[in-house]
């Protein structure tokens, strides 16, 4: 492999016609996210045809067309492995999803290859070569960067094509690559990776423990919170943790020196935040209903779990049988859903519904 790193706008934008008539490139992202809210992409890694393209973003804008319309591009496969977090990165710097993905991972777990395989057992199985993996924590935001951690970059983006290769060859025989691009293609839906303050109360867990007003407080308080982690750039804990956000919600402090009371609550909190912290919750109880925003749900049944136990056992058949992963078969949640009689799940449709879709339906009949 060629490596190359662009540092300029001049060789960049020459990177980017180069590929405009290539019709597969495999992509990495190196970045850091620690003490901020939003990932800071350090480096981007493109492979083609025996060439590594390391652009550098730190020296030149990656915001422009031509990487745009390259990432846009339908006609173009982009190779990741295990792209969400890279996807999310390229989003959160460039404001779009790459277009016609294929995502290694997936297709290892379709293919027989084990659950969320690592990229380097991956290129080991493949290749038979033995990647270090000692610039795993570095600081990418340090330059110059230096010979050992360009070699890093490259080993992580230049074996994906010949992967691609060896999962799409086996893929095809086994006639599952439609199913590989069907998952992929669910990777691409920009909500996704859109961080929108409304939705932060979703991923906190101490809502089930509250009461209805206090859960509507704390719904307030995720999404300020959210506000503010992204206008600052701060992770969300460094504005305040979630269990102490739960906290103020049952306790629904009335004064400055209430909150401060609070455990895990510092003097500079209350100083900064503190009098919009608590006209938020006077607001929420000024509210007339409060409805339930995290239901703690109805326990299984006897027949449900009964129900539960025997679709598990059939779907760990099936991955016995297909060398299919059982996590990309369904998930515990799904099954779930499926019990309680949802029918909007992912075991019902698209290649699931093909494969296990008839024996599902005379299970749950």
């Amino acid at each position: 492999m060629r490596c190359h790193l662009i540092e300029n706008q001049t060789t960049l934008e020459a990177l980017f016609e180069k590929l405009g008539s290539t019709q597969v490139i495999a992509l990495d992202t190196e970045f850091l996210r620690i003490r901020t809210y939003y990932p800071k992409l350090c480096l981007v890694q493109i492979a083609s045809h025996g060439d590594v393209f390391c652009i550098d973003p730190l020296a030149v804008d990656l915001g422009i067309d031509s990487i745009r319309s390259t990432l846009l591009d339908a006609e173009k496969t982009k190779i990741f492995h295990a792209g969400r977090q890279d996807i999310e990165v390229i989003y959160a710097h460039c404001g779009i999803v790459p277009r016609k993905l294929f995502d290694t991972q997936i297709a290892a777990a379709m293919s027989g290859l084990g659950d969320q395989i690592g990229y380097a057992d991956l290129v080991e199985i493949v290749t038979g070569k033995s990647l270090a993996k000692a610039h795993t924590r570095t600081d990418w935001c340090k330059r110059p960067l230096s010979p050992e951690q360009i070699e890093y970059a490259v080993d992580d983006v230049c074996y994906l094509e010949p992967i691609y290769e060896f999962l799409t060859t086996k893929l095809e025989k086994s006639g599952r690559l439609k199913w590989v691009l069907e998952e992929c293609k669910a990777m691409a839906d920009p909500t996704l990776y859109e961080t929108d303050p409304a939705s932060a109360y979703k991923r906190l867990g101490q809502g089930q423990r509250l009461e209805p007003v206090a859960q509507g407080i704390l719904k307030e308080l995720a999404n300020w919170r959210e506000r503010i982690s992204q206008s600052r750039n701060l992770p969300r804990n460094w504005v305040v943790k979630d269990d102490v956000l739960a906290a103020i919600a049952r306790e629904q402090p009335e004064s400055l020196d209430n909150l401060a009371a609070l455990e895990g609550i510092s003097k500079t909190f209350v100083k900064r935040y503190g009098s919009k912290v608590l006209n938020l919750i006077k607001d929420v109880l000024r509210a007339e209903h409060h409805p339930i925003i995290w239901s703690k749900g109805t326990p299984l049944d006897a027949d449900q779990r009964a129900l539960r136990k025997q679709i598990t056992a059939y779907l760990q058949n099936v991955s016995e049988e297909t060398g299919i992963s059982i996590s990309l078969l369904g998930s515990r949640q799904d099954v779930e859903r499926l019990v309680r009689g949802r029918k909007d799940v992912s075991l019902l449709s698209g290649w699931r519904a093909d494969l296990i879709g008839d024996e599902l339906a005379q299970i749950l009949t």
